[in-house]
């Protein structure tokens, strides 16, 4: 499945957030889980940069994502 970010990681505020059990359901049903679309120029307040934005995501049990910034995704993903 394909979820809007904020389906898995749901914001508190601009500092933090709460996982939600959204990838938990979805896996138990068999499903793979890549969240959309990540942009660098458009993350959220609680995220800090694209490198801890995919380690939550990943934290979370995203299996990939959609991205419009494949090349800083990939980057980040190799650090």
């Amino acid at each position: 499945i394909g979820p809007w970010t904020p389906f898995i990681l749901k914001p508190n505020g601009k500092k933090s957030f709460t996982k939600t059990k959204l990838v938990e359901w979805a896996h138990a049903n068999g499903l793979k889980v890549h969240p959309y679309t990540l942009r660098d120029d458009a993350l959220p307040t609680y995220a800090g940069d694209i490198k801890s934005f995919l380690t939550y995501l990943f934290d979370a049990g995203a299996d990939g994502v959609f991205t419009d910034f494949s090349e800083t995704a990939v980057n980040a993903l190799r650090r």
